[in-house]
């Protein structure tokens, strides 16, 4: 895999528009969904993706057919870093849309990766993990899961992740992660935690 740490606006916006467009099972949503304008969620998407490419946590396959964002549980997002996307955040979707979003972001009880870090436990967090529609089904979220897990062993870490649709975490479970709670929105919109722990933990 290959850090990104300047990624372009054209890979950003394949990128979110990937989540975009993905398509959810039935019944259920994206909590993006709530924000309802298209280029405001591309907009809103795109400054959180390069963000992650200015912490120096995102990588990329070599072709850019997949992507993914790693980051420890000890790191922080610096603060010119955070002010960047606060301020581009709110010029794509207003600070009431925004406050809203960021209100309703924990579901109904607090993420996994909150309560480990709260409780001192370190890991590995997947922040973000994309592949390009065109390449999907040809084994790519296997390969940056697994590299995903092999970052966690080499510091002996668990490593945890989020996603909003039951299928995608079905796909983790089937990898090797243990579904640890659902965090619900609404009846349509929830988001799953997963934990893969090192066999001590």
């Amino acid at each position: 895999m290959i850090q990104e740490r300047h990624i372009d606006d054209t890979s950003a916006e394949k990128i979110a528009r990937a989540y975009l467009e993905y398509q959810f099972r039935e019944g259920e949503k994206s909590i993006f969904s709530l924000l309802g304008d298209e280029k405001a969620v591309i907009a809103y998407l795109k400054a959180g993706i390069k963000t992650l490419s200015r912490c120096g946590w995102l990588y990329r396959s070599e072709g850019g057919e997949a992507w993914i964002a790693i980051d420890f549980s000890d790191d922080r997002v610096p603060f010119s870093a955070m002010l960047s996307n606060l301020a581009q955040a709110v010029r794509a979707v207003g600070l009431c849309r925004m406050a809203r979003l960021a209100k309703l972001r924990n579901g109904d009880r607090k993420p996994l990766a909150a309560a480990m870090r709260r409780a001192g436990k370190p890991f590995v967090h997947v922040e973000m993990l994309c592949v390009l529609p065109q390449w999907q089904k040809q084994g790519w979220m296997r390969r940056l899961t697994e590299y995903a897990f092999f970052i966690a062993d080499e510091r002996g870490l668990d490593c945890v992740l989020e996603t909003d649709e039951s299928a995608k975490a079905e796909m983790y479970m089937h990898l090797g992660m243990r579904l640890a709670q659902i965090r619900r929105v609404s009846s349509e919109i929830a988001f799953y935690d997963l934990i893969r722990e090192q066999p001590h933990s």
